[in-house]
């Protein structure tokens, strides 16, 4: 899974199954499967997730 930052001034702090990374506009990072994660905004901004293979079960019903 990778979640890319998108937006001129943002802010994230990600904690992932190692120590705290803090990133800002146009970091990246990638976490292997099923590792605990989080990311808490420090400012506005936008995270876009992707999986491969899809996550059917994120999804949820009808989607």
């Amino acid at each position: 899974m990778a979640t890319i930052l998108k937006e001129q001034s943002s802010s994230f702090v990600v904690a992932k199954e190692t120590p705290k990374e803090d990133l800002g506009a146009g970091d990246s990072f990638c976490i292997a499967p099923h590792l605990d994660h989080g990311a808490v905004r420090l400012e506005s901004g936008v995270l876009s997730d992707s999986f491969n293979p899809l996550l059917e079960d994120f999804l949820g019903e009808g989607a």
